[in-house]
């Protein structure tokens, strides 16, 4: 199992919506959002990071997902990736899917154009 550190973004902004954090709504964010507490809704970003204490209901869409953490609902994402920590239901569109040994996945997953 290897360990990746969060990925770049092109303008540097990072978010973070720390353990503790319940979120409900539509949100956006113009770099990487880092994602450890509970959240509802829908997220669009450049990458988005689900971390082992999240829990997602909803939609994700950025270029580069990495999930650690509990998803319900539709990931879209160029880049997606699973660590064995995840816990994934729902939807995958994808033009890079890596799951990693131990991950959770109950999911359609379905390669993008």
């Amino acid at each position: 199992m290897s360990t990746t550190s969060s990925p770049a973004t092109a303008n540097g902004a990072r978010s973070h919506l720390s353990v503790g954090s319940d979120i409900n709504g539509e949100l956006e964010f113009p770099g990487l959002v880092e994602i450890a507490g509970q959240l509802r809704g829908q997220v669009t970003a450049s990458s988005i990071v689900v971390e082992e204490t999240a829990v997602v209901e909803g939609e994700l869409s950025a270029k580069s997902i990495q999930v650690k953490g509990r998803v319900q609902g539709k990931l879209t994402g160029a880049e997606v990736r699973l660590a064995s920590s995840a816990r994934v239901s729902g939807d995958i569109g994808y033009e890079s899917l890596s799951i990693d040994s131990g991950a959770e996945v109950n999911a359609a997953c379905k390669r993008n154009a």
